[in-house]
């Protein structure tokens, strides 16, 4: 298989020639049938870099352990109503900036943004160590982040966080066309399902992620909750920061 790279924005999991910024990219490749597939993203930048040779990104899927965050606006929706168009768009786009940033620093994969949601994979489509951990210290310095972002922006953002710990089904979905790389599964939705539940300003982590935790972080066990889509109560922890 013969990769065309392009720099985009979205996924830190290459490596680039240190006199490169870390960039998100998009992928081209060419099977050996020749036929040419749209793999990842948009936003062509021009650079150099090596791409991993266990990388696989072609169209199927795999089971794999990852960490997922999912971190969304609250009150974005009433917000937007309030301020022009054009303040929406530059105050999203700043705050992706920042968000994204911390994201990249810690080995997350950006998987999409969905409006004003962020959806974060740790540990695919390349596997890294300490997944869960790496998970939770972005999500505290998103946060502490925010507090700082706040104090010079005329419209103050605040977040709720979920992160969940589990296997997945990760790989290329969509057509011949186009495809995009994503995980699904149970522990994907049960993460953006903690995510609604974490109110402004929280770090709400499941039982699956505070089992396979490394590090020592404070948090407070919860009361088991409900959500949506479970029969079962869920026991979780917020992550105090």
């Amino acid at each position: 298989m013969i990769f065309v790279l392009y720099f985009s924005t979205l996924n830190p999991h290459l490596k680039v020639w240190d006199n490169y910024p870390l960039l998100p990219i998009i992928i081209f490749y060419l099977p050996t049938s020749m036929q040419v597939k749209v793999v990842l993203f948009n936003n062509i930048f021009f650079g150099e870099l090596i791409i991993d040779d266990n990388l696989e990104l072609g169209m199927g899927g795999q089971l794999k352990d990852v960490t997922v965050l999912f971190a969304d606006i609250r009150g974005f929706t009433s917000m937007s109503e309030k301020i022009e168009p054009n303040e929406v768009v530059n105050l999203l786009n700043k705050y992706f900036t920042e968000m994204i940033d911390i994201i990249f620093k810690y080995n997350g994969t950006l998987d999409k943004i969905v409006g004003d949601e962020l959806m974060v994979v740790f540990g695919a489509p390349i596997e890294i160590e300490n997944a869960p951990d790496l998970a939770i210290q972005t999500a505290m310095e998103m946060q502490k982040q925010l507090i700082k972002f706040n104090k010079t922006s005329n419209q103050p953002i605040e977040i709720g966080i979920g992160i969940n710990s589990g296997n997945v089904i990760s790989g290329n979905i969509g057509s011949e066309i186009r495809s995009d790389y994503t995980v699904i599964g149970d522990n994907v939705n049960l993460a953006a399902r903690l995510c609604s539940f974490a109110r402004a300003r929280k770090i709400i982590i499941s039982e699956n992620t505070f089992n396979k935790l490394k590090n020592n972080f404070q948090l407070e066990k919860l009361a088991p909750f409900s959500v949506k889509g479970k029969e079962k109560l869920i026991n979780g922890w917020e992550v105090l920061y």
